[in-house]
């Protein structure tokens, strides 16, 4: 594709040859001959001094703001195009280079602090049974019509673009997404107009990026302006900032409703009230939070235009999501449950929802990551305690802190008269191996926080570490 129709819509001024473009990035170890780089100005990389070397490696533009300074000979024969905000300039530029797909999907981005992904396979699970063809992007993975690609929540603005591209091409109609508080900030959703937007909840996380709470609610907020429609979850703190929105509630009679809420043992039951009509729910799952994820996915079908008793049909043919309050089978007489849970609000939701369906003693085997949300630590160590009957804590991705360090921040949180209720187990390993020697009948094991991920970051390499593979083959 040339020059000029890839940057068609864009403000731009600087030394423009019309050159055909072979691929567009902003990763450094992504260009090649004829490629188009993006100077993105990051949080930990400055991407102005790659520029050089994106030439050394074949670039034929690049693209940067106003007032860069440029370190290479100028006389190469490089078109140099600046712009007011390279974030924004390389998602315009990424949907002209693969055609605007977007602009052929109907595409609805869920938001929030949990429940994201949970309610994306949810409400991908419904539309894939009633719509057609429907693309997935989420934590865990991303789905293209049976084509499974791994990668972070809200990808890499030219990685999201190239699936809708994908998408398309396979005949999907609608995308599912989740679209994280970075990606909003950092405008990888630039240009994106949703069909529908959903909040989730909140509660404080990423403190590490955002630095304050306000600061994070406004960077979810953000999918508020790129949505033909909100809906929101009407028991939240944060709801009336959603003026005109659409609203859901598991409390009180809103747009959607949940009644009749029932959790039995690994089943959810409840009413889905919308207007005057009431439809019969039931499916496996713990906890009030499913309830709330399961209402939300049913009301997101609906508004797009899923009659209601099919998406409630549609929706009881759900089995979960590996690594989301996954209940793994041993060869022992005690129940062991992997899930994702790295929040204090998350950790708390599923110790609370496992706690009736444990006949014996609740075991917690978790950490923090490291480099992230330092705050979190203590309060995690204090839910973690209160909560279960016995806590294992040890090592989360530590990343370049010290795992020894990491995990005294969560004990400082520990109150001093529970310090017979928790040990120490640094390797992560090690510690689950701890888990099953103390448990005994009717005991039910939680390993929280990695739930999916098949890697242990240590520095800042990752390394194999499968969770799962690693419980089934445990032995006593």
């Amino acid at each position: 594709m040339r020059l000029k129709k890839i940057l068609k819509g864009l403000y731009y001024t600087g030394k423009i040859k019309n050159v055909r473009i072979t691929g567009v990035t902003e990763i450094l170890e992504r260009v090649t001959k004829d490629s188009l780089f993006v100077a993105i100005r990051g949080e930990k990389t400055d991407g102005n001094a790659l520029i050089g070397e994106a030439v050394r490696r074949g670039a034929s533009a690049i693209v940067c703001e106003a007032g860069t300074d440029i370190f290479f000979d100028t006389s190469a024969n490089i078109s140099i195009v600046y712009v007011p905000d390279t974030r924004r300039a390389l998602a315009l530029i990424c949907s002209n280079f693969y055609g605007n797909p977007s602009k052929n999907l109907r595409i609805v981005a869920i938001t929030g602090t949990n429940g994201k992904t949970t309610t994306a396979y949810m409400l991908w699970h419904i539309l894939s049974k009633t719509s057609g063809k429907t693309g997935l992007i989420g934590t865990v993975e991303n789905i293209n019509t049976g084509k499974v690609f791994s990668e972070q929540t809200t990808p890499h603005t030219e990685d999201l673009h190239k699936m809708f591209f994908e998408m398309k091409k396979n005949g999907c109609m609608y995308a599912v997404m989740e679209a994280s508080s970075q990606g909003l900030r950092q405008k990888r959703t630039e240009g994106l107009n949703f069909c529908l937007g959903i909040f989730t909840n909140f509660s404080s996380e990423h403190m590490d990026y955002h630095k304050t709470e306000n600061e994070y609610f406004n960077s979810k907020f953000i999918i508020n302006g790129q949505s033909d429609v909100m809906l929101v979850n009407a028991d939240d703190s944060k709801a009336e900032a959603f003026v005109g929105a659409k609203y859901f509630s598991a409390k009180e009679k809103t747009d959607f409703f949940a009644g009749d809420i029932v959790l039995a043992g690994k089943n959810i039951i409840f009413t889905f009230n919308v207007g005057l009509q009431k439809f019969n729910v039931h499916i496996p799952g713990i906890g009030l939070f499913n309830v709330y994820n399961a209402l939300c996915a049913l009301a997101a079908a609906v508004l797009i235009g899923v009659d209601a008793k099919d998406a409630v049909l549609s929706l009881s043919s759900y089995r979960g999501i590996e690594g989301r309050q996954e209940f793994i089978d041993v060869p022992y007489p005690f129940d062991v449950v992997m899930d994702f849970a790295h929040t204090p609000e998350s950790l708390e939701q599923i110790l609370k929802a496992l706690r009736p369906i444990t006949e014996g003693k609740l075991i917690c085997v978790f950490g923090c990551g490291g480099d992230r949300d330092k705050e979190k630590r203590p309060e995690m160590g204090k839910i973690a305690t209160e909560k279960s009957d016995f806590v294992i804590i040890t090592s989360d991705n530590p990343r370049t802190e010290d795992p020894q360090s990491i995990i005294n921040e969560i004990i400082a949180g520990i109150d001093e008269s529970l310090y017979e209720k928790y040990t120490v187990v640094v390797d992560r390993k090690e510690a689950i191996a701890h888990a099953f020697k103390v448990a005994k009948p009717g005991d039910l094991i939680l390993i929280a926080g990695k739930g999916h991920e098949k890697y242990q970051i240590v520095g800042t390499e990752k390394f194999p570490f499968d969770e799962k593979e690693i419980i089934k083959k445990m032995r006593l």
